[in-house]
């Protein structure tokens, strides 16, 4: 009777040993445990960014978003619940945003951002929405980084207004700037895993 619990025990502990291998492999993490920690970077690069005649006439863009981390069999997402918020001005630095998110250490292949809000402020006009209505868009873009263990990365996303901000042709009329639609704003969209 004692072997057979014995026994009983040993199948159970390996068992329970193999799942815990067959989780890891769902997972994705290659070569043993470990995550590293994610923050977010929206900026609108200066060098690229339209002039602005006026300080108070600057536009700002507000999003709402996520972020997921990508390879065959992997995707970390940030957050891994509800979106974050971010507002840049056109043609300033960007505003960090900071999680405590964690994505599993990999090798990745593809960065996804997925907007459920774009909001453009312009003075003298009401706002703009740059998805034009559309509940949420996902553009992806391709990067090959492999994330350690205990790293702190950063996601940068660079708005590059210059491509769907154009200057208003009317001079001395408001807005100083017109939109010239979602397909430019999403397709000027850079994303980066520096």
């Amino acid at each position: 009777m004692r072997r057979m619990m014995l026994g009983g025990l040993a199948l159970l502990a390996g068992a329970l040993g193999c799942e815990e291998r067959h989780l890891r492999g769902v997972v994705g993490i290659p070569g043993g445990d470990g995550s590293a920690t994610v923050q977010v970077l929206v900026v609108d690069d200066p060098a690229g960014a339209e002039p602005v005649v006026s300080g108070g006439a600057r536009p700002t863009i507000a999003i709402r978003f996520s972020t997921e981390l990508l390879r065959t069999g992997l995707s970390a997402g940030v957050p891994d619940t509800g979106t974050l918020v971010a507002q840049a001005g056109i043609g300033l630095t960007g505003d960090l945003v900071t999680t405590t998110d964690s994505v599993p250490a990999a090798s990745y292949e593809t960065i996804r951002l997925t907007l459920t809000e774009a909001t453009l402020a312009l003075a003298g006009v009401p706002p703009v929405d740059l998805l034009e209505g559309a509940p949420s868009l996902s553009i992806t873009r391709d990067v090959t980084r492999v994330v350690d263990d205990g790293e702190l990365i950063t996601i940068r996303v660079d708005l590059n207004s210059d491509a769907w901000l154009v200057p208003n042709p009317i001079v001395g009329t408001q807005p100083e700037f017109l939109f010239t639609g979602t397909t430019d704003f999403l397709t000027a969209i850079e994303i980066s895993l520096p």
